[in-house]
């Protein structure tokens, strides 16, 4: 029998700080919902559950990516729908302005709406969301997984699509402008301009030379002869004949231009039947875009129902890694919470021991 160590005390406070530290973590572990407290716990499924939150997070951006993209396309349809219906009633009021037995007054009233709807239309080719054309045909890439692999949702060309644009314009083409850089003149013989007429680029050339002008923008012309011309942003700079605000090119190069002027009207018999041919075109071509629109939408929904089901499954795995079992971990919590306090009791009674050698003294 010994006093001056106590090697029972020692080996109970031993099992009670063991005790105490488990109870710690339990407690931990209860209040925070979470089975790694500290790296300590699960060091490589603290890596694991990391990365996998990680791909949540991406995902969640590629979801907010393919639903933004749903609904631009969206909003493509339903300007096409109005479109579509601008154009079929375009066919009837040029159907009923190629009857014989009507006159000009009353082909002139048909043609007042005829150029109401043209005017939509063509309102409506420079629409955009978010600062984005809708239809200038510029293919869209979405994200649609969390490595950023992307889908190429393709664009709707109205602006420069001569099946729309013929039933708009009757587009006589000036070819082979050539542009002087300094001075903003165009050279074309014979390229039969007036003063104020707008011209556009040419949507087969203007993409290739058209030297920094931008291929849906309207062009108001300065006729300077036969031959030359200029071109300005606005039709009050154009009737000034201000050289100063001439729009000049950035390359010298020959430069198509279409004139947009010349519009498709039904005042008589025989231009009747022409709009209704090139609108009968434009019809056609609506129902193929909104076809295809809705090929991207359905491939966006199943997309979008993908990133969603594997968000789940994530999910799913995180919480089997991370999430601690409330039920278990609350009997573990029981199981150390009686053990520090027997072991606390047991701790004073060890240390009671020394006592006995008194006992012996006393004697």
């Amino acid at each position: 029998m010994v006093i001056n160590t106590n090697v029972e005390a020692q080996r109970t406070a031993n099992n009670l700080n063991v005790s105490q530290t488990n109870l710690a973590k339990s407690l931990s572990r209860l209040s925070s919902g979470s089975r790694i407290v500290n790296p300590s716990d699960d060091a490589a499924g603290l890596a694991v559950s990391s990365r996998l939150r990680a791909q949540i997070k991406r995902l969640d951006s590629a979801l907010s990516n393919v639903v933004n993209a749903v609904s631009f396309t969206q909003t493509q349809d339903g300007f096409m729908k109005t479109v579509d219906k601008a154009f079929r009633r375009m066919g009837e009021l040029a159907m009923l302005a190629r009857d014989e037995t009507k006159s000009s007054d009353d082909r002139a009233l048909y043609d007042q709406e005829f150029q109401q709807l043209k005017d939509y239309i063509i309102d409506t080719t420079d629409k955009e969301f978010n600062s984005v054309s809708l239809f200038d045909g510029s293919d869209i890439d979405v994200t649609i997984d969390s490595e950023g692999d992307v889908f190429q949702m393709a664009g709707i060309d109205m602006q420069s699509n001569t099946k729309y644009q013929d039933a708009l314009f009757v587009g006589d083409a000036i070819n082979d402008a050539t542009g002087v850089i300094a001075s903003g003149v165009y050279t074309s013989v014979g390229h039969g301009l007036t003063n104020g007429d707008i011209v556009r680029l040419n949507p087969s050339d203007g993409a290739d030379n058209g030297g920094g002008l931008t291929g849906a923008t309207d062009y108001y012309v300065n006729r300077i002869d036969a031959d030359t011309f200029t071109i300005h942003p606005t039709a009050v700079d154009a009737a000034a004949g201000l050289t100063a605000t001439a729009v000049k090119p950035t390359t010298t190069g020959a430069t198509d231009f279409v004139n947009h002027s010349n519009r498709v009207h039904i005042t008589t018999a025989a231009s009747s039947a022409t709009a209704l041919d090139l609108v009968k075109f434009a019809i056609s071509q609506v129902a193929q875009d909104r076809a295809a629109l809705g090929a991207v939408q359905s491939r966006l929904n199943f997309t979008n129902e993908q990133l969603s089901v594997t968000k789940e499954n994530l999910s799913s795995a995180i919480s089997r890694i991370a999430d601690v079992d409330v039920a278990e971990e609350a009997t573990q919590y029981a199981r150390y919470q009686i053990l520090v306090q027997s072991g606390t009791q047991m701790l004073t009674q060890a240390n009671q021991l020394p006592n006995a050698a008194l006992q012996l003294l006393r004697q």
